[in-house]
């Protein structure tokens, strides 16, 4: 009977245990990485059948970059300009930090395909956006 006793003792540490190393972890703010600020478009695809921004897709990236509705914010903070300003970084910010997971997987072409479409409406050029880094690492959402 002791022993059943030790055991729920030990479950309840390793089960509180588990929920203090998630709530640490989610503490820890979103950060979008240089690699995905200095992202390029994937190769075109011949065979991928919906062009983005200019840019055939390599159909991988989840986001239709064409109905997100910030993105005419950020091109009017920002068009033009020789180095981003804080009303432009700031638009910038709000429009990628809700995509951050998505944006810091490099592998899903969804970085590349943003950033290009970004720097080509806002005719400015490419790791233009990197300079809006709050941190070594990137941008902290």
């Amino acid at each position: 009977m002791g022993s059943t006793g030790a055991t729920a003792v030990l479950l309840s540490c390793v089960v509180l245990s588990i929920v203090a190393a998630g709530s640490a972890a989610s503490d820890k703010p979103l950060i979008i990485s240089n690699a995905a600020l200095l992202a390029s478009p994937p190769e075109a695809s011949s065979s991928s059948g919906r062009k983005l921004g200019g840019f055939m897709e390599a159909g991988l990236c989840p986001l239709q970059l064409e109905h997100l509705k910030q993105m005419g914010k950020v091109q009017s903070s920002c068009l033009g300009q020789a180095t981003p300003q804080p009303r432009c970084c700031t638009a910038f910010k709000d429009f990628v930090c809700p995509y951050g997971a998505t944006m810091n997987d490099i592998n899903n072409g969804c970085a590349g395909e943003m950033m290009a479409t970004i720097q080509e409406l806002c005719k400015v050029p490419k790791g233009y956006f990197a300079m809006c880094g709050d941190s070594p690492q990137g941008i902290t959402c």
